[in-house]
């Protein structure tokens, strides 16, 4: 799979668009720039701060749903799905 993806990327030329071994610490939002503020840390520990104007959150299809429990969840009459269940 691993190898799939990363010739995927260099296929499409994608690698200059995405950072691997890199650990986001913080995201905030700049509401006078309209811009998102993203705090990492480099694979050499170095922290740097960049801005975007978007930000898009994936934790990949292979991990295990976390489910919260809400109050009163128990009162919905429907079905609670995570977001990996939706196929289409």
């Amino acid at each position: 799979m691993q190898e799939y993806l990363e010739n995927y990327a260099k296929h499409f030329k994608l690698n200059d668009h995405f950072r691997l071994k890199t650990e986001v610490t913080r995201v905030t939002r700049d509401k006078d720039k309209q811009k998102w503020i993203i705090t990492f840390k480099t694979p050499e520990g170095k922290e740097v701060e960049e801005s975007f104007d978007k930000v898009l959150v994936a934790n990949g299809t292979n991990n295990l749903p976390k489910i919260p429990v809400l109050t009163g969840q128990d009162n919905f009459k429907g079905e609670i799905l995570h977001s990996m269940n939706f196929k289409r």
